[in-house]
């Protein structure tokens, strides 16, 4: 197969909202950090430019150190004959529990018994929560570069 030459220029917008209280089936999260993700790109081929958008709504919350909530939307997309519908996808945690970590007891030794002390893992950080938005949005872009390329060449 013959490289075909084409551009995907991308914009990935990620923005820290003000935090709010969510409700799912597992429970309410109070202070929620709220992000809003928006990608747009435009599949750039000689003939023309298709443009993609979407936007993401994520709530993360430290009691369970991820993600609660995320609604996902995909505008449609229509290429001459060729189109894919727009849809809205939404996740929410739907069961969630926290035990305390029982501690392990070590063999005896001469001063008595010993436990080894377990500990939490430590939350995530916002920074690296918005570079994995990042990096999964610029994954999806380039996908969907692709599936177009494809389709466009399968039609040749």
């Amino acid at each position: 197969m013959e490289a075909v030459e084409f551009s995907l220029p991308a914009t990935i917008t990620i923005e820290r909202l003000e935090d709010e209280t969510t409700t799912t089936p597992a429970g309410e999260f109070v202070g929620c950090q709220h992000y809003r993700t928006t990608t747009a790109s435009t599949v750039n081929i000689k003939i023309a430019k298709i443009p993609i958008t979407e936007e993401r709504h994520q709530w993360y919350h430290e009691s369970v150190h991820g993600l609660v909530k995320e609604i996902y939307r995909r505008e449609p997309v229509k290429f001459l004959t060729w189109w894919r519908a727009g849809y809205t996808a939404t996740s929410v945690l739907t069961t969630f529990g926290k035990e305390q970590a029982k501690a392990a007891a070590e063999p005896d030794g001469a001063d008595g018994p010993r436990v080894r002390r377990t500990h939490e893992p430590e939350p995530r950080s916002a920074s690296s929560a918005g570079m994995a938005l990042l990096l999964l949005g610029s994954v999806a872009v380039l996908t969907i570069g692709c599936l177009v390329l494809l389709q466009r060449t399968r039609r040749k």
